[in-house]
């Protein structure tokens, strides 16, 4: 697994695949190193979420000129600061939940929007949905799910969080908002385009 400025850093073993199952995303491979920091790009405690980094033969060495985008993601000890979100155990695995635009910042937690959209895979009435941030004056943001409902049906708030309460998931991942749209906006890539899911929710807050 890796972004697109880095080769393969870390992998599952394949002994470990049927194991693991999907809960972590790998160990990294021999001769990389790989931590996991906070803001300040200090070591975090292990368990704790915070943004991967690496360091390696396998990764770039910065943005054709571009030194100031060089200079973010790449510091003077030879770390690359992925943008990826995750934790590492005390084995050494490695789960990677999510990016850091895809942060949700609410009450000052910090809410991986993807985390979210893969808790409520399998929801009764959700084809597929994307988590995004909304605005709240409190708590800075709320929780908002676009969802492409499977049919006429249009799952509620409550229908979705009693969804998630039967599968044991944090309370504080649960949306505070259901919107509904006929498709996710994505990029050739696949990727979820939240920023137009954003500028899409606020149209529609506009007019209430």
């Amino acid at each position: 697994m890796a972004p697109r400025k880095a080769a393969p850093h870390i992998f599952v073993p394949p002994e470990h695949c049927l194991e693991w199952n999907g809960d972590f995303s790998g160990i990294p491979f021999p001769g990389i190193e790989v931590r996991i920091v906070g803001p300040d790009r200090a070591d975090l405690p292990l368990g704790e979420q915070g943004e991967e980094a690496s360091r390696g033969p396998h990764q770039f060495v910065g943005y054709l000129n571009e030194p100031e985008r060089t200079a973010r993601a790449l510091d003077d000890e030879g770390w690359f600061y992925s943008g990826d979100l995750g934790f590492m155990d005390e084995q050494g695995r490695i789960r990677i939940n999510g990016r850091k635009k895809e942060i949700i910042i609410r009450g000052g937690e910090n809410i991986c929007a993807s985390e979210i959209d893969e808790d409520l895979i399998g929801c009764p009435g959700l084809e597929e949905t994307a988590t995004i941030g909304m605005p709240d004056e409190r708590l800075g943001e709320r929780i908002c799910t676009f969802a492409v409902p499977t049919d006429e049906r249009r799952p509620t708030v409550a229908d979705v969080t009693a969804y998630l309460a039967e599968k044991h998931v944090a309370k504080r991942l649960w949306p505070e908002r259901m919107e509904y749209i006929d498709v996710i906006p994505k990029t050739a890539t696949g990727k979820i385009r939240r920023h137009e899911l954003s500028e899409e929710l606020a149209r529609r807050m506009a007019q209430e």
